[in-house]
């Protein structure tokens, strides 16, 4: 049984709870969430395929065996092989690079732009929050593939440039939640004393703001990630991702694999496959680390 330590001020005793070791914290998540714990599961999977994908795959993503081409699942093919006679899980498997570069990135640069301007609107409010919030919709009324599709179509296709587009899409709602937290954050009595002492807004911002909207924030990019996944999958679905050969699973779900979709189904099934449990994993996860992070929701 874990020690408690006690500090007595004043004839007051008070009980220091023992700091949980990580195994056990994370025992306690998987008891208590235990779908977010599969979510955890697949997107360390994932990551484990997309890090070593040298190693787990069993052959080179553009390794041709034209004698073996559209061969169905077997021993030599796990998942079977292409029309060029590519092995599917092989090539599966480093797609998970391009999804998690295209989604890992787009969730950085625009969650974090998006926590940036939301936490100015909430700060200055007045003009400028009428003004950003104004700019927000106008992004909004467009769908977020169809203003994905027109930055790619602008810059080229390319991962980093749907990379970049996917970003753009995700600000207006970082933008509207973060600036929701800091307006209740703004009223609270330490803000209003570290702007009476002179602090500078810089030092307001991201020393005393930004730390306490750092939970909605994690949750928001957590979530947006099975989002971007999915956007970037379409964007090479249609063209506009990354170009081929490079193995995408959104290519691969492309071009040949529609023309052979009755005669060799798997092209198509176990692509699609991936993208739906990355999506699923990012999904539930999320879900999870809201509950644990958000105060209101850890008695649930």
């Amino acid at each position: 049984m874990a020690r408690e330590d006690t500090i007595q001020a004043g004839g007051i005793v008070t009980r220091l709870r023992p700091k949980q070791p990580i195994h056990s914290k994370l025992i306690r998540f998987i008891t208590k969430k235990p779908l977010g714990a599969i979510g955890g599961f697949l997107i360390g999977l994932i990551v484990f395929s997309a890090i070593f994908a040298e190693v787990v795959a069993p052959y080179g993503p553009y390794e041709q065996h034209l004698v073996d081409s559209l061969a169905p699942p077997s021993s030599k093919y796990i998942l079977g092989a292409d029309n060029f006679g590519r092995d599917l899980l092989s090539r599966i498997i480093h797609g998970s690079r391009i999804s998690l570069y295209v989604g890992i990135g787009s969730v950085v640069l625009g969650s974090i732009s998006g926590a940036v301007m939301g936490l100015m609107a909430g700060y200055f409010g007045g003009k400028f929050d009428s003004l950003m919030l104004r700019a927000m919709d106008i992004m909004m009324a467009f769908p977020s593939l169809v203003l994905a599709l027109a930055i790619v179509a602008t810059l080229g296709p390319s991962a980093t440039n749907a990379m970049l587009a996917i970003a753009v899409t995700l600000i207006p709602r970082e933008v509207r939640v973060i600036r929701a937290a800091a307006l209740g954050i703004k009223q609270n009595e330490y803000i209003m004393a570290s702007i009476a002492l002179g602090a500078s807004t810089a030092r307001t911002l991201f020393r005393h703001m930004l730390p306490n909207a750092m939970a909605v924030w994690i949750v928001m990019a957590t979530a947006e990630l099975g989002n971007a996944i999915l956007v970037e999958s379409s964007l090479s679905f249609l063209g506009l991702g990354t170009p081929p050969p490079t193995p995408s699973w959104g290519g691969m779900l492309a071009g040949d694999s529609r023309r052979y979709l009755e005669t060799a189904p798997w092209l198509s099934i176990y692509p699609g496959l991936a993208i739906t449990g990355a999506v699923f994993g990012f999904n539930l996860f999320g879900d999870a680390l809201r509950d644990v992070l958000d105060p209101r929701l850890r008695g649930r």
